[in-house]
């Protein structure tokens, strides 16, 4: 499923209103792990999700208590693909307050409940604490830690796509009008609060100066003559007054700059590309990605670098010459051998795992074969 929504449209939103999407496309039963980053963290939207009969992962957003040391455990753990991992754990239940129907706007607190997840902490090997949320409860810790990272596949995807499958590439000139009265961020809010930011170092610097006036002035008075008296720097004292009127001004203008304003104040005229192409376009990526991906699982056991370069050696594998012979009900592919031995072994190996699935050429009652030229049809 893939959903195009509006430009810094909010990931928390977007989640509670497509919950009833996400049911009928998936049946009322089956159970559903919605997963996905701190860019949707709300215990509102959390509550929705579990109300809804959807589970949910996700990391915790906010000031948190580190776990001890003494309260993680080492935890081998073998993914569904057959590799190893290995984690240090620790774990324990998080109250978190959810506003009730006023209480998002502070109006209502009595309105407010509390949920309690499980909160899974993944401590690196630097020492650094990560935490994970989720209302699973039959699931281990280790699984929970594990399907968390792997949601980090998507990245790794969009990241991989762009460079070699031309995801960013404009499959379609045409366009249609944006929609005018949506709300956008207003620019001028980010410059509004770069002007705090420096008003308040201007603040911390006139404190600084300040305190340097009043030191020397101090040290002036302890000298023999100045009878323990001194004049403290009137310029310092009339910055302070400066700095800290301007600091109160640049916040009262950052609070009057509304956050938001409708697009066609911010970007006038503004244009969508044309998005049915595109999530063609995207799809059939996404399928050449994933196919990519099952031969690279399949050629990491016969490649030394297989973790490393699978996929390097993969594209190789695609551009190479060969020829194709048909022998009986066999369609039989014959590809050059690659820039290395090593690497030609290692694809001749890949040949006979594809070879050995026997699938019949669409449209035809061929069946399939593969080898590289040079090498056995058995490895």
């Amino acid at each position: 499923m893939v959903i195009t929504a509006a430009p810094s449209q909010s990931l928390a939103a977007e989640l509670a209103r497509l919950l009833p999407d996400l049911r009928a496309l998936i049946g009322p039963d089956r159970r559903c792990t919605v997963v996905f980053d701190r860019g949707g963290y709300s215990p509102a939207v959390f509550t929705s999700i579990i109300t809804a009969g959807f589970d949910v992962l996700t990391y915790f957003k906010g000031a948190w208590a580190r776990s001890p040391l003494d309260t993680f455990q080492a935890v081998d753990f073998t993914a569904p693909d057959g590799t190893a991992q290995a984690y240090e754990l620790a774990e324990r239940p998080i109250d978190l307050p959810v506003p009730g129907q006023h209480g998002a706007a502070g109006k209502d607190p009595s309105a407010a409940s509390t949920l309690t997840l499980r909160l899974i902490v993944r401590r690196s090997p630097d020492g650094h604490q990560t935490p994970i949320l989720t209302n699973r409860t039959d699931l281990s810790a280790a699984q929970i830690a594990y399907r968390m990272a792997a949601r980090w596949r998507q990245e790794n995807y969009f990241k991989y796509a762009r460079e070699h499958f031309a995801l960013d590439a404009l499959d379609s000139y045409a366009d249609h009008p944006d929609d005018l009265d949506r709300l956008v961020p207003n620019p001028a809010k980010a410059r509004a609060a770069d002007q705090v930011n420096g008003a308040r170092t201007d603040l911390i610097g006139a404190h600084a100066d300040m305190a340097h006036a009043l030191d020397t002035a101090a040290i002036k008075a302890g000298r023999r003559g100045n009878g323990g008296k001194a004049t403290v720097d009137p310029a310092a004292g009339q910055a302070l007054g400066v700095a800290r009127d301007d600091l109160a001004a640049a916040k009262a203008a950052s609070r009057n700059t509304p956050s938001h304003l409708p697009l066609g104040q911010v970007r006038p005229g503004s244009r969508l590309l044309e998005t049915e192409r595109k999530l063609l376009t995207h799809a059939i990526r996404m399928s050449a990605y994933n196919s990519e991906s099952a031969l690279a699982r399949l050629l990491r056991p016969h490649y030394s670098r297989g973790d490393d370069e699978a996929r390097a050696l993969l594209r190789e594998a695609f551009t190479l010459p060969g020829d194709l012979q048909i022998s009986g009900n066999t369609l039989h592919v014959r590809l050059d051998p690659a820039s290395a031995p090593r690497r030609s072994k290692a694809l001749a190996a890949l040949c006979v795992e594809l070879t050995d699935t026997a699938t019949p050429y669409p449209g035809t009652d061929l069946t399939l074969a593969y080898s590289i030229k040079g090498h056995p049809a058995t490895v």
